[in-house]
C-alpha cells in the first residue's frame, strides 16, 4: 500500500514521490539543467508520466507548477510538445505503411491513437477541428417586438395578422 502523508489542512494524502534508496522523498529544486532534460525527453516523445517521479525529475505536478512559474520553461514545454506531435505523426505513418490484411485492425487503432495524440500536443498543425479567431468580436443581437391578432374574416376563417406599430410623426 502507498505510505500517506498528513497534509497542512488535514486530510491525508498519496505520495506522489517514491522514496530514494535510503527510503527519504526529497523534492526537486527547478534548475535548468533539469528544466532542459524535461523539455529534450519529452520533444522525444515521452510522455509526462513516464517521466515524473524518476530519478532527478520532479512530480507530475511539480512540472505544471514549474510550466506556470517559468515563462521560458513553459515556452518551451510548447515547443516540445510541438516537436513531439511531429514525432507521434510521423510514428503514424511508419505504421500505416506497414500495415497488412492480418494487422491492420490493431495498426487502425496504433495509428489512431497517435494522431489524436499528435492533434492534443499540436492542434493547429495536426488537429481536423477548424479552430476559430483568436479574438472574437463582440456580437451585437436586435429583438423586435411583432404583436399580432386573431381575425375572423367574413368567410367565418380565422386568421392572425400584424398589427404594424404606429409611427410617431
Amino acid at each position: 500500500m502507498t505510505e500517506r502523508t498528513k497534509s497542512k489542512r488535514g486530510p491525508l494524502l498519496r505520495r506522489t514521490k517514491k522514496p530514494d534508496a535510503e527510503g527519504f522523498i526529497v523534492g526537486t529544486q527547478y534548475s535548468e539543467k533539469i528544466a532542459a532534460e524535461i523539455v529534450k525527453r519529452l520533444a522525444n516523445g515521452e510522455s509526462w508520466m513516464s517521466l515524473a517521479n524518476t530519478g532527478d525529475f520532479p512530480s507530475h505536478s511539480t512540472i505544471y507548477v514549474w510550466r506556470d512559474r517559468y515563462p521560458e520553461f513553459g515556452a518551451a514545454l510548447r515547443w516540445a510538445r510541438e516537436a513531439a506531435a511531429d514525432l507521434k505523426a510521423d510514428r503514424a505513418l511508419e505504421v500505416a505503411e506497414k500495415a497488412t490484411s492480418a494487422t491492420v485492425s490493431s495498426d487502425r487503432l496504433h495509428y489512431q491513437a497517435l494522431m489524436k495524440r499528435a492533434a492534443f500536443d499540436g492542434p493547429e498543425r495536426w488537429s481536423d477541428r477548424s479552430r476559430g479567431p483568436a479574438k472574437s468580436e463582440p456580437v451585437e443581437v436586435t429583438f423586435y417586438l411583432r404583436h399580432f391578432e386573431r381575425v375572423v374574416g367574413a368567410d367565418g376563417k380565422a386568421r392572425v395578422r400584424e398589427i404594424k406599430p404606429r409611427r410617431r410623426s
